[in-house]
């Protein structure tokens, strides 16, 4: 059926190293229009357009920033994993493939983890948004970070600063590895001289 043919032509994109745009976009003409179509099976309908609609979180992703992007790509993918399960245990939807099940099916369970890993990192890195940095010395300026969730993570941060004419003159990117849970971290950063205000972007990655 199309979507036993959307999701492994997705999967062999994927293969073949295709940018995420074009396999997202690949489902979602194949697929989107089932979301109008009267099913006969309301289960069926139902799971569809779950896995529809996490197909487009994941395209809608791609245009978030700072935190945005990642939790609507997990939650796409979860959204995405278990409506296939759930398809595959009530209809056997590819059941004999074994990189489906490999890839999806046996996946989904981990992909729900995930999305609530990254939800609850992003929510804790909340604590960021509230406190000023302090200065260590002149060029080198800090946030103090407590992870209060139970997952390690690395973390990336991206900064801009600005001059007195709020004109960009340095930006920099720096990870932060293994941020273990209850543990308190120093995040140092360069402060260049002539700054006077900066911002900042934050993309998690889980150990």
């Amino acid at each position: 059926n199309d979507l036993s043919k959307a999701v492994m032509k997705r999967h062999d994109l994927s293969m073949q190293n295709k940018d995420i745009e074009i396999c997202i976009d690949y489902e979602l003409n194949a697929l989107s229009k089932y979301k109008d179509e009267d099913f006969y099976d309301k289960d069926l309908k139902a799971l569809a357009v779950k896995y529809i609609n996490g197909v487009q979180l994941q395209k809608d992703a791609l245009s978030e920033v700072e935190g945005g992007q990642q939790i609507k790509h997990y939650q796409g993918f979860a959204e995405r994993l278990t409506a296939l399960k759930s398809i595959t245990d009530k209809y056997g939807l590819l059941k004999d493939n074994e990189d489906y099940i490999a890839t999806y099916y046996n996946y989904a369970d981990k992909a729900v983890e995930n999305y609530e890993a990254i939800k609850a990192i992003e929510k804790d890195l909340d604590q960021l948004k509230n406190i000023d940095s302090d200065y260590v010395d002149d060029f080198t300026q800090r946030f103090v970070l407590k992870n209060h969730t139970k997952y390690s993570y690395d973390l990336s941060m991206s900064f801009t600063f600005y001059n007195s004419q709020k004109i960009a003159i340095d930006q920099y990117s720096t990870i932060y590895e293994n941020i273990e849970p209850n543990q308190t971290r120093y995040l140092d950063f360069y402060w260049p001289s002539d700054a006077v205000s900066f911002n900042w972007a934050s993309e998690e990655y889980l150990r």
